[in-house]
């Protein structure tokens, strides 16, 4: 079964494309070695849709750099980490 993605852009009627495809570790960054997944056909949904489903089904990579994005929006709160990026704390 395709993995499910989560989409990494705000604005899907410019062009979708999934966190996978994206570098979270550079500011303003859209390309990196996995440019050959911005035209998946794999589903590539937002985050409300991604967190229902289930953890089997979403994209490993996508969870992965959600986490780098998501620590590095807390840090510039000054908030701690989490260790999961659906963590609710």
């Amino acid at each position: 079964m395709a993995k499910i993605h989560l989409r990494r852009n705000k604005n899907p009627e410019i062009k979708v494309i999934a966190a996978c495809a994206t570098n979270p570790y550079i500011t303003g960054s859209r390309r990196n070695g996995r440019a050959t997944y911005h035209f998946m056909a794999s589903e590539i949904v937002g985050v409300e849709d991604f967190k229902k489903v289930a953890q089997a089904d979403r994209c490993a990579h996508c969870c992965e750099a959600a986490l780098v994005i998501r620590n590095r929006q807390r840090a510039a709160k000054g908030l701690p980490p989490v260790a999961t990026w659906d963590a609710t704390t």
